[in-house]
């Protein structure tokens, strides 16, 4: 059975996480403090892993489920989703680095 956009809304905080499944490991993680994730459950190399997708609302169902879908294909090819997006993010780092701006502003702090 599919989700509906009622059913995640309508879901109250337990005193534990837990999840409502969706279709082929999608899957949203419901907190204590009521946020809400949405998360694909997947096996690689023999492991059980989890690919975070996003917050509800901001990533809603469609969106949620496409994105899945890239990731049910990278499986299907072998690769693991989790270590692509790392690729990615390392690669993106690489090329802009204006990612990487000092923390401080002003003289260096002396050393007495």
């Amino acid at each position: 059975m599919l989700l509906t956009d009622d059913q995640i809304k309508n879901a109250q905080p337990r005193y534990k996480e837990y999840e409502l499944f969706d279709s082929h490991g999608l899957y949203i993680a419901i907190a204590p403090s009521g946020g809400n994730w949405w998360r694909l459950k997947y096996k690689c190399t023999g492991k059980d892993k989890r690919l975070s997708l996003g917050v509800y609302p901001e990533v809603g169902i469609e969106e949620a489920n496409a994105e899945a879908d890239v990731a049910c294909k990278l499986i299907a090819q072998g690769l693991d989703p989790s270590a692509e997006r790392k690729k990615q993010k390392v690669a993106l780092i690489g090329e802009d680095d204006t990612l990487c701006v000092p923390c401080m502003t002003g003289p260096a702090p002396s050393a007495e």
